[in-house]
């Protein structure tokens, strides 16, 4: 039947009690893998696999109990804790570093162990955060390392430690230490009399310290504090020592007073007026301007000069011809107001110069005055009102409104009508009179070309005796001259 062993174990494995191999077993490598919340390494296609990228890791993937991978990390990146799914040594997170590798086994449903965490620069790891040990010893340690072989070719299992570890005797001034004393460790470590050494510059929390020629001495007093808010330089003469009062600043010469609690100013120079607060406003510019002079302050029968605003409530004596701002000829009609001064000051009145004409009396008009071609102009008489009034239709509609005038003032009404349609024309006359209620009128001396353009006809409404007219055509120009009668 055959050797079983061989039968059974094709890759040189022995069946004995030891599980021992008799030659080398070579782990495939499989595809890189970029780095994911979860970063499936169970699919891997090799045990040895590269994990690329930055992406945090918080899963590593679900695969059968028992399955593991070796692998590599190229970039920086954080592997999350997780004391079921994600169990790390020094239980936290770990930040990877380019050359870490590790040793992860899986505990199924989705649950891995990291066997095994090896940094490439060779620093132990501490807290999951890299870095150098932070001390030779571990309570209850328990870790898991990977397989290793004998010098006879049996493997043995992993180590576990507890209790506390201690380092022989040597092994830290083996490793290349420097002074006397305890190892420092990382945290809150108290040196004695300790020696930076003669280091070109040294940076203890981010302050940096350049080295002097020979020697030189920082002092300061115990429970004091030195803050330098801006970038400062001290230059002097050796042996010198500056005093500094209670609060306040220091002041040199030529710079800013900043603002001192009192000051006397009994021999002091070169005062600006700008630098005086408290004034009210517009003090501060007109007391920096010559009297006299465009925005200074006015002396008892000095000029005003050009103020922006004045209040002459109580003035007197004010000259017109220091009034400002006036039209052409307005000051002197001011000073001397005649017609022929105030047809001067005038721009836009019509007729040729004479007296000025009041409402009031009877005036008289010299020359031919004309009301010219007013669209509506009425002249008021004692009796009687004369006056002219237009309208354009643009329908047919029946009694559109003409004239309209008040039936308490005018008994009755006398009208000429002309009226335009296209190319046809017609002309009347119409009277009409009223009792306060109803109105009658009569139209004579009708005068058309072709056919007669309008029907005539009167009321009164609304307190007014009214000319109502309906168009034959829709555009029907009207134009009425009138005398209208006292009632």
């Amino acid at each position: 039947m055959g050797t079983p062993v061989a039968t059974r174990f094709p890759l040189g494995i022995r069946a004995d009690l030891d599980s021992q191999f008799d030659r080398a077993v070579n782990m495939a490598k499989g595809t890189d893998i970029a780095s994911a919340t979860t970063t499936n390494i169970g699919a891997a296609t090799g045990n040895y696999v590269q994990i690329t990228g930055t992406t945090t890791i918080t899963g590593l993937g679900t695969s059968a109990a028992g399955v593991w991978r070796n692998v590599t990390f190229t970039g920086v990146l954080t592997l999350t804790y997780n004391a079921t799914s994600l169990i790390l040594p020094t239980s936290a997170n770990i930040t990877t570093a380019a050359g870490d590798t590790a040793l992860f086994v899986s505990e199924g449903s989705g649950n891995w162990r990291c066997l095994f965490y090896s940094r490439r620069s060779g620093a132990a790891l501490v807290g999951g955060a890299g870095g150098d040990a932070s001390t030779n010893t571990a309570t209850s340690v328990v870790d898991e390392l990977p397989l290793f072989a004998d010098t006879s070719g049996k493997l043995f299992k992993r180590a576990t430690l507890s209790g506390i570890v201690s380092l022989a005797s040597g092994v830290v001034s083996a490793i290349a230490t420097n002074g006397s004393g305890n190892v420092v460790l990382t945290t809150s470590p108290t040196l004695v009399t300790p020696v930076l050494g003669t280091a070109t510059a040294t940076s203890i929390n981010r302050v940096a310290f350049t080295q002097p020629a020979t020697g030189s001495t920082l002092t300061i007093a115990d429970g004091k504090t030195l803050t330098a808010s801006n970038t400062l330089t001290f230059t002097g003469t050796d042996g010198s020592s500056v005093a500094f009062g209670a609060g306040g600043t220091v002041l040199y010469n030529g710079g800013a007073l900043g603002t001192p609690s009192s000051i006397t100013l009994t021999n002091g120079t070169g005062l600006l007026i700008s630098g005086i607060t408290g004034l009210g406003t517009g003090v501060g510019t007109a007391l920096a301007v010559n009297v006299g002079s465009a925005g200074a302050f006015v002396t008892f029968g000095g000029a005003a000069g050009t103020p922006s605003s004045i209040n002459l409530s109580n003035g007197t004596a004010l000259p017109v011809g220091g009034i400002s701002g006036l039209g052409s000829g307005i000051a002197t009609f001011l000073a001397t107001p005649s017609s022929a001064n105030l047809a001067a000051a005038l721009t836009d009145e019509t007729g040729t110069a004479g007296s000025v004409i009041f409402s009031g009396g009877t005036p008289t008009f010299t020359g031919s005055p004309s009301l010219n071609t007013a669209t509506a102009v009425s002249l008021g008489l004692a009796q009687a009102l004369l006056g002219s009034a237009t309208l354009t239709t643009a329908a047919t509609t029946a009694d559109q409104v003409l004239l309209s005038l008040s039936a308490t003032t005018y008994r009755a009404i006398i009208a000429e009508i002309s009226i335009l349609s296209s190319t046809s024309y017609h002309v009347l006359e119409v009277m009409i009179i009223h009792d306060g209620t109803s109105a009658s009128h009569t139209q004579y001396g009708d005068i058309f070309t072709g056919a007669s353009l309008t029907t005539i006809n009167s009321d009164v409404s609304g307190g007014n005796v009214r000319l109502l007219v309906t168009p034959t055509n829709a555009v029907t120009v009207y134009r009425v001259t009138y005398r209208a009668i006292a009632a």
